[in-house]
């Protein structure tokens, strides 16, 4: 049993939940009655362009939800955090990753190891070269004592900062964390 069981693994699992999505959104949209502003805002949507476009929502305005909403962890508000950054991510799925990741370090701060790992999942799903992503999906695993996922995403991590990529000193964390999940394994053998 791992912290990220239930997550879609196969082509055919998505492709069924993507037909019963579909079929329960033409169910919605053939029932519901809409303004024409209404109307408007989901055909723009369904041509693919973000909700915070068509909202007038610029990326100056979403770094100021996520300074917000960064502060708001530092206070100790993730739940405040959360909303913040849901709401920014909604405004523009493709270019707000580091939403998710944020989303991901509150669930992880409040010991949520399980819900972080998935949100790690889905930023690295985006972000394949990132770092700090393993680093942090590492921890997840290493807290709910999944040593050699947590191994695979330190190695991972460490193999992605000697690159260059990630924040500074993401491979001396990288290799940290490698120490310690030895030393904990180490002790769990005796």
């Amino acid at each position: 049993m791992s912290i990220i069981d239930g997550m879609m693994n196969s082509e055919g699992q998505m492709i069924g939940a993507l037909q019963v999505s579909e079929k329960l959104l033409e169910q919605f949209f053939g029932t519901a009655e809409f303004t024409p502003k209404q109307k408007e805002i989901i055909d723009l949507v369904r041509e693919g362009i973000p909700l915070g476009s068509i909202m007038g929502i610029t990326q100056q305005h979403r770094d100021a939800m996520f300074t917000f909403a960064v502060q708001a962890i530092q206070a100790g508000d993730r739940q405040k955090a959360r909303d913040i950054l849901l709401q920014n991510y909604l405004f523009d799925p493709l270019e707000e990753n580091r939403s998710v990741y944020a989303i991901a370090n509150t669930y992880q701060l409040d010991g949520v190891f399980d819900g972080a790992a998935k949100l790690y999942l889905n930023f690295l799903a985006m972000d394949a070269t990132n770092p700090d992503g393993y680093l942090r999906l590492g921890e997840c695993f290493m807290a709910a004592q999944e040593y050699d996922n947590a191994q695979q995403s330190f190695e991972s991590a460490a193999r992605f900062a000697e690159r260059g990529l990630g924040s500074k000193g993401a491979a001396e964390h990288a290799a940290k964390m490698l120490a310690v999940l030895a030393e904990r394994r180490a002790e769990a053998s005796n």
